[in-house]
C-alpha cells in the first residue's frame, strides 16, 4: 500500500467515527476487509484499520459478535495467521 493508501484509511476512520450510529452499520459486512488491513505490513495501517475494526464492532455488532470478533481476533494474534475470515 501507498501512503495515498494510509490516509484513505484514516480519512475512512475520521468520518466513521464522527457518525458512528449512522456509519458503522454498513461496515458489519466488511469486517474481513477490515480485519485483513489490521495485519498489513504497514504500521500506521494497521494501526487506523485496528480503531476503525473496533469502532464498528463496538457500536454496530451484536453482543454475540463482539464476543466472536474478540475470540478470533485473540486466536489470530496467538498463532500470527487470519483465520475464520467470515
Amino acid at each position: 500500500m501507498s501512503f495515498s493508501d494510509s490516509l484513505i484509511v484514516y480519512f475512512l476512520l475520521e468520518t466513521v467515527a464522527v457518525a458512528r450510529a449512522e456509519m458503522s452499520p454498513p461496515f458489519i459486512d466488511q469486517l474481513p476487509w477490515l480485519q485483513g488491513l489490521m495485519f498489513s505490513s504497514r504500521d500506521d495501517i494497521r494501526n487506523h484499520a485496528a480503531h476503525l475494526y473496533a469502532i464498528v464492532v463496538a457500536t454496530a455488532a451484536s453482543i454475540d459478535k463482539q464476543c466472536q470478533t474478540v475470540q478470533e481476533l485473540t486466536a489470530n494474534i496467538k498463532t500470527q495467521v487470519l483465520v475464520n475470515l467470515k
